[in-house]
């Protein structure tokens, strides 16, 4: 059978297959109560999947199946047998499928105790917008390709440009500028970068490719280097320190600048993080907890919605400060405790050889209650820390 027949026939000629509109308006309905009801129960969910590494394989359609083997034999073969199926399944068997299975290895970035990595985009509103975008399907590539998709993203992008403050150059409507959408924040990074590049080399087209640099900073995100990895350019990281807030300062791109153009280098787009105010509050709240806490301390000023800190007890009478060795030690034992849990979600980072945790408030549903659990959690896990390090100090002493 070749590729189009098997498509054929897995996705045309499959009578079970959800593809007429009376299948499609009674699977739709499910999708959406099920979606309510996943909303309904996220927050008594645990935060973190409890799944181990490769716990799917056993659940998705294979050859063996379909050829009755044991269970032992069906283990045997699984690896080297598993392939997509000729038939369709029923679609109730399918959204059974994604309850049992799907559901349970997910980490539940909109839970309202999630505070890792950045807040993610989804409101019931998107979903619905995605769901009439995805009716509608249709690749926007000119405007006669689909009017209506080429106009309102050009619409919206220059909305998107005056809510950013942006000079008038950078409309849509300037017939200069405009913006259009990517699918991720790495493609959009990414794009930034072919466009400087081609600005810069319209511009100076006697300047080689391998004498142009893009500037980043030791803080800034890995898409810099990622964008300069794939284009096949060199990158430039400039060094933000903590007296200044790990901020660049204008000296130091100062001296970098004046360093390349004596070796002809030529720096055409600098690459910086910035962090969207949300949740200012709430992250306010979790500031002032670590603030006024005798076992926690704050290691940059909270910038929006997010506050980096980490453990660092205050000394006892008689006792010296810990060196930042043991602090770091004993912060990566801390985040050990944290993120063996299951009721939230945080990550670590370094800041310049200082191991640290970041709390970044963002989910929709999270509120005081969510704010004050995840202190008096961390309050609780600080003190067993301490409790554990001082332990092992005592038993090495021994």
């Amino acid at each position: 059978m070749d590729i189009e027949q098997y498509v054929h026939r897995l996705f045309v000629q499959t009578p079970t297959n959800p593809t007429s509109i009376s299948r499609f308006r009674k699977a739709g309905y499910q999708a959406i109560d099920r979606i309510c009801d996943y909303y309904y129960s996220l927050e008594k969910q645990p935060v973190l999947s409890k799944v181990e590494p490769g716990y799917l394989k056993k659940h998705i359609p294979c050859e063996c199946y379909r050829q009755s083997l044991r269970w032992n034999d069906i283990l045997t073969n699984m690896l080297k047998q598993v392939t997509a199926p000729e038939q369709g399944e029923d679609f109730q068997v399918i959204a059974d499928d994604y309850q049992k299975f799907i559901v349970p290895g997910l980490t539940h970035w909109q839970h309202p105790s999630f505070f890792a990595y950045f807040p993610t985009g989804c409101t019931f509103e998107g979903i619905l917008a995605d769901l009439y975008s995805t009716a509608a399907a249709n690749p926007g590539f000119n405007w006669i390709a689909s009017p209506a998709c080429t106009e309102l993203e050009a619409l919206v992008m220059d909305w998107a440009c005056r809510l950013l403050g942006l000079s008038p150059e950078f409309l849509n409507s300037s017939e200069v500028g405009g913006g259009v959408i990517q699918n991720t924040a790495s493609d959009s990074a990414l794009i930034a970068a072919v466009a400087a590049r081609s600005l810069y080399q319209r511009d100076h087209p006697e300047v080689p490719s391998t004498k142009l640099v893009i500037y980043t900073t030791t803080q800034t995100h890995s898409l810099g280097l990622k964008a300069g990895l794939v284009l096949g350019l060199s990158v430039r990281i400039l060094e933000v320190k903590a007296e200044d807030n790990f901020s660049l300062r204008g000296e130091t791109l100062r001296l970098a600048l004046e360093e390349d153009e004596k070796l002809g280098m030529k720096p055409f787009i600098l690459r910086l993080t910035l962090i969207a105010p949300q949740s200012i509050s709430l992250n306010q709240e979790f500031a002032d907890f670590v603030a006024k806490s005798d076992k926690l301390s704050l290691v940059t000023a909270p910038s929006f919605a997010l506050t980096v800190f980490r453990l660092d007890p205050k000394p006892e009478a008689g006792q010296s400060t810990l060196s930042l060795e043991t602090l770091n030690q004993l912060n990566k034992l801390f985040y050990g405790r944290i993120s063996a849990r299951h009721d939230i979600l945080l990550t670590p980072t370094v800041l310049n050889g200082v191991s640290c945790i970041r709390l970044a408030v963002g989910a929709s549903r999270t509120n005081t209650v969510h704010i004050q659990q995840a202190c008096e959690l961390l309050h609780t896990e600080a003190e067993l820390t301490l409790e554990e390090w001082k332990q092992t100090r005592g038993n090495e002493n021994n």
